[in-house]
């Protein structure tokens, strides 16, 4: 602020015609009463001070000096006004915490090393405290608005998103337990100190690259997501995006986790055949011997499952198999991001009896949007289809029988309840 001291017992201030516009115009002071354009020194610092926010005063000064006919003289009072509404927490200063590393830093496992590391499963009340709680519940209105103008990927659906949410709760439980950061907050994405250390103990865990590029992608995500802030427009922010991109850990990380010894012993593709279509023959003799017992059943499911996954259809996500509903389902669609009335998600069809013909009918898949939402249409082939449709009638209602509401699934765990997530991938070692 331009300022010439007067003669005067207190100190005062000329304050000039664009420097009283800025005052005004954020709310700091009055020009109702037609006072002189003598200001004190201390009632212009309480002005200042009033507006709290540096980005906002810079930018309404730029905007003022960029109209010359705004310059116009105004009446000042002598008292200062209370300031104009303002955010409640005060935006921190977003700028990258340290230089960019120009390698990964070396990570010995300790020897009591946490099985269990994400946040929200070793301190969950850390993860409902302020300001994270309300961190996380922004970023995930942002990943998952649909029409969102400050961010260029498409939106997330809901298990994208749960997928990112488990990354960041991995993130923030390493920098809580190797790190002793007491209040974990989305901040601790701006230190490449910490994602560096992050990639280094998961590299030292011999996880794979497709793995650690997941973690990578959802720190670029984050970082995104500050850009957009108040202040996210620092040079070092797009600088540590740069860096996050081109950590290439592909190159000395493996593709799996299997070991060059566990390799060798790993099944061939036509041994899992037959052993697939092994367990289809017992599991028909099984069911036709011992009839709709709770372990035939079981073993009948499992063994349609098996033949479903392997062998028998062309490569199916499991998320399709897994919310593929039952025939006799006639409610609306299960997916949680599914906002078409007419829709009725992934389904099973009997499209005749005789001869058999059953159909998979699943809108909802991985490339839906690449795709012009297309659905994904499959014809179960006729060894499959004789066999899926036994399980359907009364193996189905065995395994379910015990629920207070029919189960919707094809497919349920062993608590007769359609799989969550990851409950497919380890059902088989359970």
């Amino acid at each position: 602020m331009t300022a010439v001291k007067a003669q005067s017992k207190s100190p005062m201030t000329i304050v000039n015609a664009a420097d009283k516009m800025l005052l005004v115009r954020l709310g700091a002071l009055s020009c109702k009463a037609n006072h002189a354009s003598l200001i004190s020194v201390s009632v212009a610092c309480k002005a200042l001070t009033a507006c709290s926010t540096d980005a906002i005063i810079v930018s309404a000064f730029d905007d003022i000096r960029t109209q010359p006919h705004a310059l116009t003289v105004l009446p000042l009072p002598d008292h200062v006004l209370q300031p104009c509404a303002q955010p409640s927490i005060k935006p921190a200063s977003l700028q990258l915490l340290g230089p960019l590393p120009a390698t990964l830093p070396p990570y010995q496992l300790p020897h009591d090393m946490k099985a269990r590391y994400g946040l929200i499963t070793t301190k969950p009340h850390l993860a409902k405290l302020f300001p994270l709680s309300q961190q996380l519940e922004d970023l995930k209105t942002w990943c998952m608005n649909v029409i969102q103008l400050d961010r260029q990927a498409q939106a997330h659906g809901s298990r994208t998103w749960g997928n990112t949410l488990d990354q960041v709760q991995l993130f923030l439980g390493i920098c809580f337990h190797n790190h002793q950061i007491m209040q974990p907050t989305l901040q601790l994405y701006l230190s490449p100190h910490l994602i560096g250390n992050y990639v280094s103990y998961r590299m030292a865990c011999q996880q794979s690259s497709l793995t650690i590029k997941s973690c990578l992608a959802t720190a670029g995500v984050v970082m995104k997501w500050w850009q957009t802030k108040l202040g996210g427009h620092d040079p070092s922010l797009a600088q540590g995006l740069q860096w996050i991109q081109r950590l290439q850990v592909s190159r000395c990380a493996p593709r799996n986790m299997a070991s060059s010894s566990e390799a060798g012993s790993w099944m061939t593709a036509a041994d899992l055949l037959r052993l697939i279509l092994a367990a289809k023959e017992n599991a028909e003799q099984l069911y036709n011997s011992q009839g709709a017992t709770a372990a035939a059943c079981r073993t009948l499911h499992d063994a349609v499952l098996a033949c479903m996954l392997f062998g028998y259809l062309p490569p199916v996500r499991l998320s399709c198999i897994r919310t593929m509903t039952h025939p006799k389902y006639h409610g609306p669609c299960l997916h949680p991001d599914c906002n078409n009335e007419a829709c009725r998600g992934n389904r099973l069809i009997v499209r005749s009896r005789s001869p058999l013909q059953l159909c998979m009918d699943l809108p909802h898949h991985k490339n839906v949007s690449s795709w012009g939402y297309k659905a994904i249409n499959i014809t179960v082939p006729s060894g499959l289809a004789e066999l899926l449709y036994k399980y359907i009638g009364l193996p189905h209602e065995v395994l379910t029988q015990h629920l207070p509401e029919a189960c919707p699934f094809v497919f349920v765990n062993r608590g007769g309840q359609g799989f969550e997530d990851s409950q497919l991938c380890t059902y088989w070692s359970a």
